[in-house]
């Protein structure tokens, strides 16, 4: 065993503490962003009569995610997948969107 041994074993779980705690981070606006996509379209620019989200601003969008979250606002798919996400989940998701270019 080199002398170097204890320094490389004391990094290494250093970084696996590092990991751990990135694993249990929130997700960014953007990888959340992605399972819309497959409905309102690349970079959330709209399709197929599924309203744009890209340019709105990020209260509004947060505003309707937070009502379909809560049940004021009907909807059949939208009410599902917000209830999945946090507040603040549903904040990052809002502010990535309103970054994006409108079509």
């Amino acid at each position: 065993m080199s002398r170097h041994t204890p320094h490389a074993a004391v990094i290494a779980g250093l970084c696996l503490l590092g990991a751990g705690a990135l694993a249990h981070a929130a997700p960014s606006g953007q990888t959340i962003g992605f399972t819309c996509l497959a409905c309102h379209g690349d970079k959330g620019q709209g399709a197929s009569g599924i309203p744009p989200l890209a340019g709105r601003s990020a209260d509004a969008l947060y505003g309707m995610l937070s009502e379909f979250k809560s049940g004021k606002r009907p909807g059949t798919v939208m009410n599902r997948h917000a209830t999945g996400y946090s507040d603040e989940e549903l904040r990052a998701v809002a502010e990535y969107f309103a970054s994006q270019p409108a079509k």
